[in-house]
């Protein structure tokens, strides 16, 4: 039997420092109480359908359930992604710019803070499951 894939998220403790510096000042707590939404990725059949939404909800939730404060960044040229991510209350805290290594070009990155008081919106909605390995 074949399962199709809606979409992947991720949780990770850590980013680059001047992205973790600029979260920690925006939302006034420490690097340690932080947690990066990582890898939004919503199957290409999927969009427009809610996965997205789903899909932070998710991450947030579980976040949350180990007591720490979501963040994310984004390319600044990725629109969709910006706008879903500000469609879901996300704020945005400013602009990094992360040097990749020296023969890599610098990446120019929107951090986005959940805001404190942010719930997962699919609570009155039904989504798809998410299933944690």
């Amino acid at each position: 039997m074949t399962t199709a894939s809606l979409g992947h998220v991720a949780l990770h403790r850590t980013e680059a420092p001047v992205t973790m510096a600029l979260a920690a000042r925006h939302t006034q707590k420490r690097p340690d109480e932080l947690v990066v939404v990582a890898r939004v990725l919503a199957s290409p059949t999927a969009r427009r359908r809610g996965v997205g939404h789903a899909l932070l909800d998710a991450a947030v939730a579980e976040a949350r359930r180990r007591g720490l404060h979501p963040v994310l960044d984004v390319a600044t040229g990725l629109r969709p992604a910006v706008t879903l991510y500000e469609s879901a209350g996300w704020v945005r805290a400013g602009d990094v710019t992360i040097h990749l290594d020296k023969r890599a070009q610098s990446r120019l990155l929107c951090l986005h803070c959940a805001p404190v008081d942010i719930a997962p919106t699919g609570a009155d909605r039904r989504g798809p499951t998410v299933t944690k390995p």
